[in-house]
């Protein structure tokens, strides 16, 4: 967002800020080109970031530029966090500390571990239904993506559509702690164990 002329830029590609706490502050180092990484991509950008932060030798371009950055406050404490937005930065991720909840599914109530989301982002640059569309976005890319890691796992043999949903479900709460109910009745809840 351009405060003096009072217009937003779309950019062509994504660059995430990742907050990483170290004992001299807080750094947010940006990871480039997010959205052309595959998952080994992702995870091998995150130890690159957080290996030049912990040595020092990240260069200072690297701290600046994202337009949207992820905060993982709840490894200290708290659920929901309104994290201040400081351009050109638009929009704060940011997850809240696991906890166990008890939630409804089938007519029964089960004990899982749920992840808090919280989104801030600047009104300027976005607008409230812009943000909700972006945060349904998110938890369906966080959804899909662990239940096609599953569904990749499940032997299809003469297995009924429901049977392998039940089954999907099943392995979903025993190795993700995802439930589909969860998903469905709290879209600002992402329900995983990381």
């Amino acid at each position: 967002f351009d405060a003096a002329a009072a217009t937003r830029t779309l950019h062509r590609r994504v660059d995430i800020g990742i907050a990483v706490d170290t004992e001299d502050g807080l750094f947010v180092p940006a990871l480039r080109n997010a959205d052309v990484l595959d998952a080994a991509g992702v995870r091998a950008a995150v130890n690159r970031i957080r290996d030049q932060v912990r040595d020092r030798t990240i260069p200072a371009e690297e701290l600046k530029g994202y337009t949207i950055s992820l905060s993982n406050f709840g490894v200290y404490a708290g659920r929901y966090a309104t994290p201040v937005v400081v351009p050109p930065c638009v929009a704060i991720v940011a997850a809240g500390k696991l906890r166990h909840e008890l939630v409804p599914v089938m007519g029964g109530v089960e004990t899982h571990r749920l992840l808090p989301l919280s989104l801030t982002f600047d009104h300027r640059a976005a607008t409230g239904g812009e943000a909700a569309r972006f945060l349904r976005a998110l938890l369906d890319d966080l959804f899909y993506a662990i239940a096609h890691a599953v569904k990749a796992r499940l032997t299809y043999d003469e297995k009924s559509h429901r049977d392998l949903l039940d089954e999907l479900n099943e392995r979903l709460v025993d190795k993700y702690f995802v439930n589909f109910s969860v998903f469905e009745s709290m879209p600002d809840v992402w329900a995983i164990d990381q």
